[in-house]
């Protein structure tokens, strides 16, 4: 995945990308390709009847801070808690009518904290501009003048809080350290 869209040649330089990326001489074929577009969607329900939603089946966001797979283990955890209470008796099925309540707050939260992650990425590429490849990168690091420098090393500070974590997932209603 990159930020940027319409490099000449991108989809040629695949084959290389994937090759650099798997790290040893892999035998593939592309079959298709397709652009990403970013989405924060949060189901309308995580339930109906029988059926819950969990995980991407309720929610969708940029991978950027890694809180969709964060959000998707919180909302197994919290099901799994209720459903276990309710199959051994120490609960009323209506337990399991709090799920959504529990976890589509997180969801709705870690959905905007991803966006915002995104965004703040994208402050870092537009200081650089577009680099391909990781020698044009380097290069054009090389060639900052200092006030790109500066303007890069706020938009790297900016990143703090998506790489920093203090062990706790924005939204949990556990509040709980991971």
């Amino acid at each position: 995945m990159t930020l940027q869209t319409g490099v000449d040649g991108e989809e040629a330089a695949l084959p290389e990308r994937l090759r650099a990326a798997l790290g040893a001489a892999a035998g593939f074929r592309i079959l298709s390709t397709d652009r990403w577009s970013p989405h924060a969607q949060v189901a309308e329900r995580y339930r109906e009847g029988r059926v819950f939603l969990a995980g991407d089946a309720a929610h969708r966001f940029p991978p950027t801070g890694g809180l969709g797979l964060d959000t998707g283990i919180l909302d197994v955890d919290v099901l799994v808690h209720h459903l276990v209470q309710v199959e051994a008796g120490r609960s009323d099925p209506g337990r399991l009518d709090a799920y959504e309540a529990a976890c589509r707050p997180a969801a709705q939260t870690n959905a905007q904290e991803s966006l915002a992650n995104l965004r703040r990425l994208a402050e870092i590429q537009q200081v650089l501009g577009p680099c391909p490849d990781l020698a044009s990168l380097e290069a054009r690091v090389s060639s900052l003048c200092a006030e790109e420098k500066a303007q890069l090393a706020a938009a790297i500070e900016t990143q703090r809080s998506h790489f920093l974590s203090d062990g706790r997932m924005p939204g949990d209603p556990r509040g709980a350290s991971r």
